[in-house]
């Protein structure tokens, strides 16, 4: 048995909308400082293959935070130690976890401003909320709060996993040509899709599916819907399990950022709040960190350079939705046969 660490896919139903002002001389506490190099480079620690910064808060003092970009809205989680601080909050918040499909509610704070070394910034209408009794009971969380959609609106954000380093850059300024690849970002839902090239065990040739890129996910795939849950799946499993709610992993073969990744633990659901037939799973920091990369949502691109040193195989790890059981299976060549099932309980 083991406890899975992780809060991942954090998708909120509340959108927020921002209008960043970048100044090279700050006139408030709202404003964006750049200094002369339109250039900040804030130190990170990639826990769990997730990016967490440590910002300070005045009254709050540091405070840990997730950098995602499947929030759509900033979050402070109401921990113990910050209780005794007050806040000015304002209305309600509702906040949407679909990776352990529970839902939030709590306060909104209309600014909450934070700081690095070198770096002002305040966060708009952040969500302000207690951890639900799932994500506290089945996760650690190493982090106070996320920073979801504003900044990566306000700024290009590139991450150096080489360095460590969290480097935001003016919106103004083109930065592809300090990767590799450039790959086209869909935002219609305010969260970064990309088109993969995948073969799943069923299929004779490998086809394009959109997927999230996740960076709040620390695992590798998830492919949501009943499509692909019943090719995976034989016709008595699928009733069986669909009702359970018990997904299946599995090995799956992909091209993404011009490597072919072979052999890679996938996850699948039967259902997702956001799956739709264009809209296909999640591809999460396990497969993301393997790369140097920049979200630039001006341009609506994903730059990728490849890391000094790939992520090793034992940390390519497929966590499973919801914190649910799942059935592993391996498969026959084009075959839903599945041969030596083996079942593993995850988060007991």
């Amino acid at each position: 048995m083991r406890r899975v660490h992780i809060l991942a896919a954090i998708i909120t139903t509340l959108y927020i909308f921002t209008f960043p002002t970048l100044c090279h001389e700050a006139t408030n506490d709202s404003d964006i400082y750049l200094y002369d190099t339109d250039e900040i480079q804030i130190p990170f620690e990639l826990v769990d293959n997730r990016v967490v910064i440590t910002l300070e808060h005045d009254a709050l003092g540091p405070l840990k935070m997730l950098i995602d970009t499947g929030a759509t809205t900033s979050v402070l989680f109401r921990k113990h130690s910050l209780l005794d601080t007050p806040l000015k909050t304002s209305g309600f918040k509702r906040v949407h976890f679909p990776a352990f499909n529970v839902k939030s509610f709590g306060k909104k704070i209309e600014l909450l401003s934070v700081k690095g070394a070198n770096w002002y910034y305040s966060l708009r209408n952040v969500a302000y909320i207690h951890i639900p009794e799932t994500l506290e009971s089945n996760t650690i969380t190493p982090f106070d709060g996320i920073i979801g959609l504003q900044l990566f609106e306000d700024y290009t954000v590139g991450v150096n996993i080489d360095t460590q380093t969290l480097v935001l850059t003016s919106k103004d300024i083109d930065i592809s040509t300090r990767y590799e690849r450039s790959i086209p970002l869909d935002l219609k839902t305010q969260t970064p899709f990309i088109k993969v090239s995948a073969l799943f065990p069923w299929e004779t040739l490998n086809s394009k599916k959109q997927l999230m890129v996740d960076t709040g996910y620390p695992g590798t795939m998830i492919i949501w819907g009943k499509k692909h849950y019943r090719n995976a799946a034989s016709s008595t499993e699928y009733l069986y399990y669909r009702k359970r709610n018990i997904g299946f992993k599995m090995d799956t073969t992909f091209r993404f950022g011009g490597n072919k990744f072979r052999k890679i633990p996938t996850y699948i659901q039967s259902d997702s709040p956001y799956y739709s037939s264009k809209r296909e799973g999640i591809i999460g920091g396990a497969i993301l960190n393997n790369y140097n990369y920049a979200f630039d949502y001006a341009r609506q691109k994903l730059y990728l350079r490849p890391s000094i040193k790939p992520i090793e195989r034992s940390k390519l790890i497929a966590y499973p939705p919801n914190d649910a059981l799942f059935i592993k299976k391996r498969f026959r060549k084009n075959s839903t046969k599945s041969k030596g099932l083996v079942v593993t309980i995850i988060g007991q």
